[in-house]
């Protein structure tokens, strides 16, 4: 059998391939070109009225045929006239013989033909765009809470209870350290306090001055007459200004037992309005608060005499606008550093309260003036 070249076979897969979109019937135009045609290819040939002719003649003179020597020779000499050549027969027949020359040649026509490529290429499939939500917007922010269900609260609870329970000391160190914070508040609060009344603490013209009046550190003192810790208070006071000679002192009357400590005070604050030098004030306070028995009017008017005192001016001062003004200074600048109890000290911008004693005393004012406890 004369085998068909590579380029021939390709030639003729292509021919068949061409002609299947014209004589295949409608069901097989249906299905994609190869399967067609080779479909066709090796479904049994139909019968033909055609002489039979041997296969091996029929590719003889289609051998001869193409060849231009016997070409030639035809032209010179006609040969009789030959039976046609079934070309899908003979193509059929020579890829059967050759299975590899059949997929070498349709390789070759796939890669090579740009129409077959089209044909045999699926079309790509329609990709639909995905529509692109729109950002959400941003939930509302959550009030935070301290438990999210009451559950979760009553669990809560019960395990702070069990612990504390447990250990019993936590108390105690939260109440100091609430005891702590609660002072360094009430010590921020009085300091601001002070700034703001500093003038009417420190230089008021309604108040007493003994020891050095250019002192360099002021110690303010709130007292009442019927005190018994102001009587101790005193002694400190007179040691004070007797070892530091920088020492400015201030005397403010603020009445708070009763009715005889308010008599008291204005006998205190007439003796004052006589006396502006304090000398005859401080002999007058140390006879009145070191006496025995609650002081009151009779025995403030005694202890002003005592000290040598003019006592119809006494009398006369007593009822003046002047002597009111002076205790109402006193009380309104007492409320509003917070002071509920005598002895109280204004040092620096500190203060103490309660009869503290001489060492507490000394470093608060060495505090104030160098800014430690011992200068």
């Amino acid at each position: 059998m004369t085998r068909l070249t590579s380029f021939s076979a390709a030639a003729l897969v292509a021919v068949a391939l061409a002609g299947l979109a014209h004589v295949a019937p409608a069901a097989a135009q249906q299905r994609d070109p190869v399967t067609n045609f080779f479909s066709t290819l090796f479904t049994p040939r139909e019968a033909t009225t055609a002489r039979p002719q041997p296969r091996r003649a029929a590719v003889k003179r289609t051998a001869q045929r193409r060849s231009p020597v016997h070409k030639s020779v035809a032209l010179k000499s006609p040969a009789p006239q030959a039976a046609p050549v079934d070309i899908r027969q003979t193509l059929r027949d020579t890829l059967i013989s050759d299975p590899a020359l059949l997929r070498n040649s349709v390789t070759e026509l796939l890669r090579n033909d740009p129409e077959i490529r089209r044909i045999l290429t699926p079309p790509a499939p329609v990709v639909q765009a995905t529509p692109v939500a729109p950002p959400a917007a941003p939930e509302a922010a959550h009030p935070p809470t301290p438990f999210e269900s009451a559950a979760d609260q009553t669990r809560i609870e019960q395990i702070v209870r069990n612990y504390l329970l447990t250990h019993p000391e936590v108390l105690t160190e939260a109440m100091n350290e609430l005891e702590k914070r609660q002072s360094a508040a009430e010590q921020a609060k009085q300091k601001a306090a002070v700034a703001t009344h500093s003038d009417a603490i420190f230089n008021s013209q309604r108040q007493v001055v003994i020891g050095n009046p250019q002192g360099d550190v002021t110690v303010v003192e709130f007292f009442d007459y019927n005190c018994g810790f102001c009587k101790k208070a005193m002694s400190d006071m007179l040691d004070l200004i007797k070892t530091d000679g920088k020492l400015r002192f201030v005397l403010k009357e603020f009445p708070v037992l009763g009715d005889g400590s308010i008599e008291a005070a204005h006998v205190a604050t007439a003796v004052r309005m006589q006396d502006r030098t304090g000398k005859k004030y401080l002999d007058f306070h140390q006879r009145l608060l070191s006496g025995r028995g609650e002081a009151n009017k009779a025995r403030a008017l005694a202890a002003a005499k005592e000290a040598g005192l003019d006592m119809a001016r006494i009398d006369k001062d007593m009822a003046s606008d002047e002597a009111k003004a002076s205790l109402k200074e006193s009380f309104t600048v007492a409320e509003a550093l917070g002071l509920t109890g005598t002895p109280s000290y204004v040092v620096g911008n500190d203060i103490v309260i309660g009869a503290v004693g001489m060492d507490t005393l000394k470093a608060k004012i060495s505090n104030a003036r160098c800014g430690k406890a011992t200068c």
